[in-house]
């Protein structure tokens, strides 16, 4: 049997429920900690993040964060010359982190 962290809908939920935690203990951009805007929840790890971006048509979009040079890209190949600005992310709202499967697994198993 496939395990529950490769469905996509389980993904989601436990996406939307991080951002449910996170919510009511961040600041109004949600950034994880409100001294360090633009840093992610799990900085120490590359990886990609929900970012709202209300000035765009579609407002969350995934960019990623590569701890090595503490930057974002739009793309996850792209590396430290390709760092967005503080001023590309003027107005981003952190969502949260996008867990990879064996994430979700080791979530499930500390449950246990």
């Amino acid at each position: 049997m496939d395990s529950p962290a490769n469905d996509p809908e389980m993904q989601k939920l436990i996406a939307m429920e991080v951002a449910d935690i996170m919510k009511d203990t961040t600041a109004p951009t949600n950034w994880p900690d409100p001294n360090r805007p633009g840093v992610p929840m799990f900085p120490e790890r590359d990886g990609a993040h929900a970012i709202q971006v209300p000035d765009l048509e579609e407002t969350e979009i995934v960019y990623y964060w590569h701890q090595n040079g503490g930057g974002w890209t739009e793309y996850n190949h792209q590396d430290a010359e390709d760092f967005l600005t503080d001023e590309d992310m003027k107005g981003w709202i952190y969502k949260g982190p996008i867990v990879t499967p064996t994430q979700i697994n080791e979530m499930l198993a500390a449950e246990r």
